[in-house]
């Protein structure tokens, strides 16, 4: 509780007599602390008031989100959930955490956060998306949003691992991005997979692990989806090419250790990749021609 009522510099003051757990980049560790110092020193960066100003001039507004914030306006405490305590089941108010605001305040509601998620999907390629949208209305960078949504850290059973912010883990073969919440009688998950442009949402205003609903979903819906994008691909989906196919067609190597193999299928005029790492095979969607001509 006493790292409510603190200032950044007073934070600061306090870490600098700490020392790290474990050396860095060797094991992924959950860290509300590490949310809560981002969101203040950007606050502070942009000489804001405090970090809901912050909020507002960067998400909420240029979003058009009604249903977010830090704290409940008149407005939205008519919609607002009442929140249950899962031990005692009585209710549970909102709570204000100030300083530590940034790790997990916010409040918002199915539609706004939607609205978010298509800002990630709009800045991801998917297999029949190669056009990022250049015309969409992007309050963050693209370029942001898709180093977002890389892993920073891969587990050693390479199924799972964690992002900024995500918990990732593997369902066949894709990486789904999630990040489940929980604060004094409420619940939350928030899960997408982008190449697909698949999502789930799931609020409750209830203390439990959210991810019992998303999961099961998330096993039924990945198979269908990826059956479907399979069947259009091989009949409807032509991915765009070089004009000088010629140049990438060959064997790629790692000093003397072969790679994969690039080659033109005559039947369906695609660029196809067959790699030595197992299950790698599919149609090369063309991003770009970056190859040295060397």
């Amino acid at each position: 509780e006493d790292c409510i009522n603190i200032t950044t510099a007073e934070m600061f003051d306090r870490l600098s007599s700490e020392y790290l757990i474990h050396p860095t980049d060797t094991q992924a560790s959950y860290s509300n602390l590490a949310y809560a110092i981002l969101g203040n020193v950007l606050s502070e960066y942009k000489g804001d008031s405090s970090y809901n100003q912050t909020l507002f001039d960067l998400i909420i507004n240029p979003l058009g989100l009604k249903h977010t914030g830090l704290y409940l306006n008149p407005d939205q405490q008519k919609y607002a959930a009442t929140g249950y305590d899962a031990p005692t089941r009585s209710e549970a108010p909102y709570v204000d955490i100030g300083w530590v605001g940034p790790a997990g305040q916010i409040f918002s509601s199915v539609n706004d956060l939607s609205v978010l998620m298509k800002q990630y999907f709009a800045a991801y390629p998917s297999l029949f998306q190669q056009d990022i949208g250049d015309n969409y209305p992007f309050v963050v960078a693209p370029q942001t949003l898709r180093e977002m949504l890389r892993p920073v850290f891969i587990n050693p059973d390479q199924k799972s691992g964690f992002g900024s912010p995500w918990e990732m883990q593997m369902l066949d073969k894709h990486f789904i991005r999630g990040k489940g919440g929980n604060i004094n009688g409420f619940s939350s998950e928030y899960d997408m997979i982008p190449e697909m442009k698949l999502g789930l949402i799931a609020l409750s205003n209830y203390d439990l692990d959210e991810s019992i609903f998303t999961l099961p979903i998330y096993e039924i819906l990945v198979p269908a989806f990826k059956s479907w994008m399979n069947s259009m691909q091989s009949s409807e989906f032509k991915p765009i090419l070089p004009s000088n196919t010629d140049k990438y067609i060959g064997y790629y190597y790692d000093g003397k250790v072969p790679l994969f193999q690039v080659y033109m299928n005559d039947k369906t005029d695609n660029l196809m990749l067959i790699s030595n790492v197992e299950g790698l095979y599919g149609i090369m969607t063309w991003m770009g021609d970056n190859v040295d001509d060397g």
